[in-house]
């Protein structure tokens, strides 16, 4: 599989990569691709309070493994209950001035159940779109709206995670 390499709309350099063997061990944040149904004919977005509706995800905690991290970050920002995860890629932000990088593991899974979205967390609503979606108008965030979110479709849709 192929690593693909662009600037983001924050002009970030990204390396994006779908071969295992490429992935990096020391992630320390996740991104979820979480169909809502069996189907895979739809997604979860969820609506973060100053950037819009993305995809779920966040920071791993201490002691947590990114997997765990994946379910966790699913269930509070969505009310979503993850069926099996699977890691489809890893992506890495290198940022201006030499700062560390962030690399964030991507997971797919399928909603099992659902449950009210926790309170206190710093988004408060969840839609669920066509995993079609390629028309971003406003109130998306703009994470979702560089290459990512199309290389991680067509990823997502090669895994049979449920």
């Amino acid at each position: 599989m192929k690593t693909y390499y662009f600037y983001d709309k924050r002009q970030q350099f990204i390396s994006l990569t779908f071969s295992p063997e490429n992935f990096r061990r020391d992630a320390k944040h996740v991104l979820i691709w979480a169909y809502a149904d069996e189907n895979r004919e739809q997604i979860v977005l969820t609506k973060h309070d100053k950037r819009g509706w993305e995809m779920p995800g966040g920071k791993v905690e201490p002691g947590e493994a990114p997997e765990e991290a994946a379910v966790r970050e699913l269930f509070e920002e969505t009310g979503a209950h993850a069926g099996e995860v699977c890691q489809i890629g890893q992506y890495v932000i290198r940022q201006e001035g030499g700062a560390a990088a962030i690399v964030k593991n991507i997971y797919t899974t399928t909603v099992t159940a659902w449950s009210d979205i926790p309170s206190g967390f710093e988004t408060t609503e969840r839609r669920v779109v066509s995993s079609d979606i390629t028309t971003f108008k406003a109130g998306f965030s703009s994470l979702i709206q560089d290459n990512i979110f199309p290389l991680c479709r067509q990823a997502a849709r090669g895994k049979q995670a449920r």
